[in-house]
């Protein structure tokens, strides 16, 4: 089965103006965010270098280009956008690339000019930081999170700068920070928002959500997540979303490169699986369960565990597991019975929780 990367050698020849935009050429924008442009692209939204440029420049600065990337195949896709017509003439400016361990964000956007009078601003979604996936966990408990704010302000300062209609998204995190940045940017400049599309992007807080539901954004929103989306259900998000056809199990659903395509668009499936609707209600009933100080306790000791290690990455993390995994062993027996105790109080509620929601599961199967 096709994946985007076969979508742009079978389209790559189509111009916007001979076929127009789409949500898989949303999804490839979405990805160009990930791509470490540090020193290629300019910070600056008036100095801009064609895609194409900016791979050749990629390309010559490392030698091993795989091991730069977070997913291997980031690379065959760049390759691919660099020798299409479609894509090798946009021109790239405005890269931000923020980790920023006391406020414990992991930010990084890119803006894209498509050619056709179009801007896309693109928002990138958790790296493989331990810095990145603690303030992921942190919107279970922060009404917003770092990157939230420094989204809005990455979008004004586009708009600003720039003209014409804009479109924008992102994948997984990046999703949730370009619908929070347009729902809190100045309104002339949200004005100019044309569409919004997230890629199996988690939620908000409910508060929060309403909010943004108030200022009339979630019309603009094109949702899609994967039929056992994990990552797409997480915290509250009433959107209307569309279900796509994934090749991978699980968690590695998350893959967009695994998100199957037919012709110009995904493969649309009628409903979600039953394991991602359980992972849903179990994952809610547990936080609905937990005040918000408990939340915030028991991640902050989690990754406390994992600090004490000398791995700054989840890959640098797996690469020494067997060292790693005794030190996170020998740093929770020596953490205060306190902080002990908020984690297996944590874990005791979530065994509670799967076991209801299994036992509610198996009645409603024998009709009961």
């Amino acid at each position: 089965m096709a994946d985007i990367i076969d979508y742009i050698y079978q389209y790559g020849d189509k111009t916007l103006d001979e076929m127009p935009f789409n949500e898989i050429d949303s999804l490839v924008l979405s990805r160009v965010s990930y791509i470490p442009f540090h020193n290629i692209v300019s910070s600056h939204v008036t100095h801009k270098i064609t895609v194409l440029g900016a791979f050749k420049e990629f390309l010559n600065r490392y030698r091993d280009p795989y091991k730069k990337v977070l997913w291997h195949d980031d690379v065959p896709l760049m390759a691919a956008m660099a020798e299409s017509q479609r894509f090798k003439k946009m021109e790239l400016c405005a890269y931000k690339n923020i980790l920023d361990p006391h406020r414990e964000m992991q930010f990084a956007a890119i803006t894209i000019f498509m050619g056709n009078g179009q801007i896309f601003i693109s928002f990138r979604g958790t790296d493989d930081t331990f810095l990145g996936w603690k303030e992921d966990l942190n919107m279970s408990f922060l009404p917003v999170i770092p990157s939230q704010q420094e989204g809005v302000r990455y979008f004004n300062y586009v708009c600003e700068n720039t003209k014409g209609d804009i479109i924008t998204g992102g994948h997984s995190k990046g999703g949730t920070i370009a619908i929070y940045a347009v729902a809190n940017c100045e309104k002339q400049n949200a004005d100019r928002v044309k569409a919004i599309y997230c890629h199996d992007s988690p939620g908000f807080t409910e508060k929060v959500f309403k909010e943004i539901e108030e200022k009339n954004v979630m019309k603009l929103v094109y949702r899609y997540v994967p039929q056992s989306s994990i990552v797409g259900m997480l915290f509250y998000n009433d959107a209307k979303y569309e279900i796509i056809k994934s090749n991978q199990m699980g968690f590695m659903q998350h893959d967009i490169y695994s998100w199957e395509i037919v012709g110009k668009s995904f493969k649309h499936i009628k409903s979600a699986t039953k394991s991602s609707m359980f992972f849903d209600s179990t994952i809610k009933s547990w936080m609905d369960k937990m005040s918000f100080e408990e939340r915030q306790k028991a991640i902050d000791a989690i990754f406390e565990i994992f600090d004490r290690t000398d791995a700054k990455t989840i890959g640098q993390l797996t690469e020494n597991w067997f060292e790693n995994s005794k030190t996170i062993l020998k740093s929770f027996k020596n953490l205060d019975y306190k902080t002990r105790s908020v984690i297996l109080a944590s874990l005791f509620t979530l065994v509670k929780v799967v076991k209801t929601n299994i036992v509610v599961a198996i009645s409603k199967m024998q009709g009961y």
